[in-house]
């Protein structure tokens, strides 16, 4: 799969561990971040719902789908790992491209319940939790047999860019 070169020039994914993300909906939901709504109107997750796809880890079943809506400045992120428990995700430094300085959403189902906290990074340590909020809003979240799939949204654009990352289109 070939990345958009702006995509691919100016954002680092870190594997942190196993998560999956999930798919847009047409139609504005529960969920909100700043003041433009997030689209969170489905059930089941669907990769054919993303414009873009890649693989991190083939052996790990590690697969990250995306969609960046423009006109609204949010990216829809879908999570597909072959793990239980918790999953990572990071956008690094665009200069660093490294752990240190990443954004990073740590996310996990529990009960058939989805949870995500928004963290940062400052080394090679666990990412320390964000105190300016949660950019991050899942959309979906569950776990099939030995794959956790976990589905969110947030907006380009961080609202703290001390310890967020914006997300360069």
């Amino acid at each position: 799969m070939v990345f958009p070169s702006t995509i691919v020039a100016t954002m680092y994914l870190t594997l942190l561990a196993f998560c999956c993300f999930a798919p847009p909906s047409t139609t504005t939901g529960v969920g909100a971040v700043a003041a433009v709504p997030i689209s969170c109107n489905y059930t089941s997750f669907s990769s054919g719902a993303y414009e873009h796809n890649t693989t991190l880890s083939a052996s790990k079943g590690y697969n990250i789908y995306w969609t960046v809506d423009q006109l609204v400045g949010v990216i829809y992120l879908a999570l597909e790992v072959k793990t239980k428990g918790w999953i990572g995700f990071g956008i690094a430094d665009p200069n660093g491209r490294s752990m240190p300085g990443a954004d990073v959403v740590i996310a996990k189902v529990v009960h058939g319940v989805g949870s995500a906290e928004d963290r940062h990074t400052t080394g090679f340590t666990m990412p320390i939790m964000d105190s300016c909020g949660q950019d991050w809003v899942i959309l979906h979240a569950e776990e099939k047999q030995d794959t956790t799939i976990i589905e969110l949204a947030r907006h380009l654009t961080a609202p703290d860019l001390t310890k967020a990352r914006t997300i360069p289109t």
